[in-house]
């Protein structure tokens, strides 16, 4: 019987070992008609009704040099709003009617030369028009979608208009270390994403 017991033990351990541990479900949500997202540990991915698609990955920020990764926490649902909450700063997606509003939340004061990177999935090929907007075209080299006039907006009321950029897949929202030195915090990273 002891053998048995043995066999089964060895059988179980094997199969924890071997089975990859399971993804948290993917936590949908959309405006009928106009767009639909979907967000899983890994980011949020975007689709409008005509078909238009953009993945997020987790963000990064850089200050002073310094890379602070996002964590592996999974994204959750408050109300409007999808967000993903690390320590110092949130990642946040609110849900509008007509688009999806992405936001970054600064808690923890930062006083270097900032940037958001944020990784891009998508057949659409991004480029930059502007100091303050990337365009996302389809394969005839229309615009399909918009990244831009990012601001930030600090407790106390003080904007900014803020420089974005693109590297390969890569977006990147840059915040001057001469705004965040008189920053009150929190500060909200605000780019615009749309048609």
């Amino acid at each position: 019987m002891r053998s048995h017991g043995l066999v089964f033990a060895v059988l179980l351990a094997l199969t924890l070992l071997l089975i990859p541990a399971s993804t948290p479900p993917w936590l949908s949500a959309g405006s009928d008609g106009v767009y639909h997202v979907r967000a899983n540990v890994s980011g949020l991915d975007f689709s409008t009704a005509q078909g238009a698609r953009l993945g997020f990955g987790r963000a990064q920020l850089v200050a002073g040099g310094t890379l602070l990764r996002a964590s592996a926490v999974a994204p959750r649902r408050d109300g409007e709003r999808i967000r993903f909450d690390d320590a110092g700063w949130s990642e946040q997606y609110w849900l509008r009617q007509e688009a999806v509003e992405q936001l970054f939340v600064l808690t923890r004061p930062v006083r270097e030369d900032l940037e958001v990177r944020v990784p891009i999935r998508s057949t659409l090929r991004p480029r930059v028009l502007d100091a303050r907007t990337v365009a996302f075209a389809d394969a005839s080299g229309k615009n399909q979608l918009l990244y831009k006039d990012a601001l930030a907006l600090d407790a106390a009321g003080h904007t900014r208009e803020l420089r974005v950029s693109v590297s390969d897949n890569e977006l990147a929202i840059h915040v001057p270390k001469d705004y965040l030195a008189g920053a009150v915090f929190p500060v909200v990273v605000d780019p615009l994403v749309g048609e």
